[in-house]
């Protein structure tokens, strides 16, 4: 009788962690964030360029004639 006791709360903490796991899933699954929609790149100084994104700031930033290639010499 022992042991069932044990298993039936060993089962009832499983069900317990899966329904937590579950509920954090769904909040993180509320909290996505879009990155198809405009972005802006600002450096606090009043300089700020519009952005696509996955894209650098060094790009951003070469693409808006700010900055020239750091690698020519």
């Amino acid at each position: 009788m022992r042991g069932r006791s044990s298993f039936a709360r060993a089962g009832a903490l499983a069900l317990a962690v899966l329904s937590a796991a579950a509920v954090l899933i769904g909040a993180a699954a509320e909290q996505v964030v879009s990155l198809d929609k405009s972005w802006t790149l600002s450096n606090g100084q009043g300089v700020s360029l519009p952005v696509s994104l996955p894209k650098y700031a060094l790009e951003a930033m070469q693409d808006a004639g700010l900055v020239g290639d750091p690698l020519w010499r």
